[in-house]
Formats: C-alpha cells, sequence, structure tokens
C-alpha cells in the first residue's frame, strides 16, 4: 500500500510543478509554494487563497514555501 501511495504522490507533485512551469514559473517549484512566495500579486494572492481553501489547511501554502526552500539549501550544500 505504500508503493501504491508514493506512486500517487509521484503524480501529483509533478502535476502541481507542471502547472507552475505552464504559468511560466520553475518546473522544480510547486503551485502552492509560488502563490506564498508571490501571494502580493493579487493573482497569487487569489490563488494561495483557493489552495489553502482546497486543502482545508490555512498554512498549506506557507509549508509547502519552506519545504521548497529547506531543499534547496541542502542543494546548495551538497553543490558545495
Amino acid at each position: 500500500m505504500a508503493v501504491l501511495k508514493r506512486y500517487f504522490w509521484n503524480w501529483f507533485i509533478w502535476w502541481t510543478q507542471g502547472l507552475n512551469t505552464l504559468l511560466a514559473g520553475s518546473p522544480d517549484e510547486s503551485t502552492s509554494s509560488r502563490a506564498y512566495r508571490l501571494r502580493e500579486r493579487i493573482f497569487w494572492r487569489q490563488l494561495h487563497g483557493l489552495i489553502n481553501f482546497l486543502f482545508r489547511d490555512k498554512v498549506h501554502c506557507r509549508d509547502a514555501y519552506y519545504i521548497e526552500a529547506a531543499k534547496l539549501e541542502g542543494w546548495n550544500r551538497h553543490k558545495g
């Protein structure tokens, strides 16, 4: 069952990064992370609110942003 759960999680990640790419963003950033990062702009503020509402989590986008930032920090340390 864990394998199936991971499979669908990977599809979700692919989808959200693909959507962000279609919106002229980085293919390695989720739409949620970008919505939080750019929440001062009207479109992204509205999308930020919608995503948080859909996930029933007031801090979903913020958490996604910090997860992305931690991955980037780890990658930068790895590149050395």
